[in-house]
């Protein structure tokens, strides 16, 4: 769940180089009295709301930096990267890029946005139901 920085791996100068035409790459961090977290994301493709209920907010609850770094790291959406390509693919996918001490976690916050289940328009039904596909596989094979 978390990559050791240092010349071999992933830096956070190399991969915001990489991201370097992106109009939407967010580069922020966030300071309390206890430490501070670096931040990289792409705002199109991660959920804001995913971003602010289950990275920032904890991160102002938690009483020190090892407590939040132990909460990422163990949170079910956390992804590790050992190469620089795949730390591109994660960022490119929706994921946050956490830099913690000397530590990046990879943070999922995918932004999913799919339409609700409709009936079909397209084509008439004789038999059987007429609930229409959508975007999001786990729903249709729910369906």
């Amino acid at each position: 769940m978390s990559v050791q920085q240092d010349k071999d791996n992933i830096s956070l100068e190399w991969i915001k180089d990489q991201l370097n035409g992106f109009a939407d790459l967010i580069d922020k961090t966030i300071v309390t009295s206890f430490g501070q977290v670096d931040l990289l994301y792409i705002k199109s493709v991660a959920d804001s709301q995913i971003l602010s209920r289950n990275v920032i907010t904890p991160f102002y609850e938690m009483e020190n930096i090892n407590a939040y770094q132990n909460y990422i790291m163990t949170y079910p959406g956390s992804e590790e990267a050992t190469t620089r390509d795949k730390a591109i693919e994660l960022l490119l996918s929706g994921y946050i890029l956490l830099g913690l001490k000397d530590t990046f976690c990879f943070f999922d916050a995918m932004n999913t946005e799919i339409s609700g289940v409709n009936e079909t328009s397209a084509e008439s039904i004789s038999q059987g139901p007429s609930d229409a596909l959508t975007e999001d596989i786990a729903v249709n094979m729910n369906m």
